[in-house]
């Protein structure tokens, strides 16, 4: 091939070269895939068109404003979205329970919400004020939520009736199905009020554990923990957390 060939070919394939890198640059990033539920309030629900809100949503997107991060919101069962998160399908959850054996599973931001919880149970029936007091019973919880996994680390495997979401569970014990409904006090109750279910009373906070809310990552993903750490900082000391 004549040498002003040869030159043409390597110039040209400079510039496509250049092109293809100023392309790449200019290529908006990937969004954050963050993963909600329909039917945990306050924290996580949906609006009267389907669109994911509640406080976890509303601190996930103040904290991705802080620090540039595109977002695309989802939404599904818990069990779903913390299956989607292990599997890479996901790559936040704003509102996980930090517990020792998910310490394991994923990386975990700093605690930035606490909640507590209780049994709830059909009018008339003694209160349940503990887990000891829950030996025996049959005991209904979110599949794969903190409770489950708390009941499990304890020895209830037969005594738990996993569901996918608390409404399901809670109107499976209102119904005289099961003794007990197991999850935060403020959800159950705001789920009750928002669902109209009718004969349950919830027991006091029980002593056992405690709920520390978290921005949950995919292992070995330190990088977007550390921009959400950070995000979840300015939002504090700024007072929008408060508001």
């Amino acid at each position: 091939m004549p040498l002003h060939r040869v030159l043409m070919a390597r110039l040209l394939a400079v510039c496509l070269a250049m092109l293809a890198a100023a392309a790449l640059a200019e290529a908006p990033p990937a969004p954050i895939r963050v993963g909600s539920v329909a039917d945990y309030p306050p924290y996580a629900q949906t609006d009267e068109q389907g669109r994911p809100t509640g406080f976890s949503v509303d601190l996930m997107q103040a904290v991705a404003r802080e620090m540039g991060l595109p977002l695309a919101l989802s939404t599904g069962t818990w069990d779903s979205r913390w299956q989607g998160l292990l599997s890479g399908q996901l790559d936040v959850l704003p509102f996980v329970a930090r517990a020792p054996g998910r310490d394991k599973q994923v990386y975990f931001g700093v605690v930035h919400t606490e909640t507590f919880d209780a049994f709830f149970v059909r009018r008339g029936s003694p209160a349940i004020e503990d887990l000891t007091g829950a030996r025996g019973k049959r005991i209904v919880i979110m599949r794969n939520d903190a409770a489950h996994h708390e009941l499990l680390a304890r020895g209830f495997s037969d005594e738990i009736v996993a569901v996918d979401t608390v409404p399901e569970g809670m109107k499976l014990v209102a119904g005289g199905q099961h003794d007990a409904f197991l999850g935060p006090k403020i959800v159950g109750r705001m789920t009750i009020n928002k669902q109209h279910i009718a004969g349950l009373e919830a027991g006091p906070p029980i002593p056992d554990y405690t709920r520390r809310f978290c921005f949950a990552v995919q292992k070995g993903n330190r990088e977007l923990l550390e921009k959400l750490n950070q995000g979840l900082l300015i939002v504090k000391t700024s007072g929008e957390y408060d508001r």
